[in-house]
């Protein structure tokens, strides 16, 4: 699944983020039709060597997969990578200064400052042959970072005129609670920020992301101009999925 091409046909791609720890949860993602997984380690309760096999489920089913780090740190970055991810989203960017050390792990020399691996599997285990790998990563690999706070709303400007910097995702729940209403991700103060981040992201020629557990409140945000969307999280489609049931078999008996 190339992101890249789906985006310049101005195509929207969506998929959960992922949180329980077996690639079991990205291949049933897939089964169900998603475009992408988001491989969550920063609130899924696992490490990088789970996520790669996470990320080898989503190449094996066809879909793409991100990975949400930890925190932004180039040994984090370089490891998502590594294991083969479409992209990183990085949380906690509050400046333009953090997007610039996002952008400088994600790529290799000359656009950044990523550590060679040759023989980690992004690279096929040395297969993929050297100088064409990290050209090529540097074409193909997304950079992501996570809006999610009143200081990276308010240096966007900024953002938006990084290089290499490609996507920006907005978490509307950490942004709720910075801007005083937390939670409160349909609060008219919230809902105005997201428009706004929207528009300016789309005509600056980047991609704009956003997370929504509702897929009514999904496809308005991709009229906006999302084009990445985090449409709910697998344990939070797995318990609605399972209440339902046991909720529709509770109606039945009772005739």
């Amino acid at each position: 699944m190339a992101l890249r091409a789906r985006w310049e046909r101005d195509e929207a791609v969506v998929g959960p983020l992922v949180q329980l720890a077996t690639p079991a949860s990205v291949e049933i993602m897939a089964l169900a039709g998603f475009d992408v997984v988001n491989v969550d380690l920063e609130h899924g309760a696992f490490g990088v060597e789970v996520a790669e096999a996470m990320v080898r489920a989503a190449d094996a089913r066809g879909i793409a997969a991100m990975v949400r780090v930890q925190a932004n740190r180039p040994e984090l970055i370089a490891a998502a990578l590594e294991s083969g991810a479409a992209g990183v989203l990085v949380p906690h960017v509050e400046s333009v200064a953090d997007a610039r050390a996002v952008v400088a792990a994600a790529r290799f020399h000359p656009q950044g400052e990523r550590g060679l691996g040759p023989t980690a599997r992004s690279a096929d285990y040395s297969a993929a042959g050297g100088p064409d790998y990290f050209a090529r990563a540097n074409r193909t690999v997304i950079a992501g970072v996570l809006l999610e706070g009143a200081g990276a709303y308010a240096e966007l400007d900024g953002l938006l005129a990084l290089g290499g910097l490609d996507l920006i995702m907005v978490a509307p729940y950490d942004l709720s609670q910075s801007l005083g209403v937390p939670g409160e991700v349909t609060h008219p103060r919230v809902v105005a920020t997201v428009e706004d981040v929207c528009a300016r992201v789309a005509a600056a020629g980047k991609v704009v992301g956003m997370f929504s557990a509702d897929p009514r409140a999904g496809a308005e945000w991709i009229a906006r101009g999302v084009r990445y969307l985090g449409l709910g999280i697998d344990v939070q489609l797995l318990y609605g999925a399972a209440k339902a049931a046991r909720e529709e078999l509770e109606a039945a008996l009772r005739g």
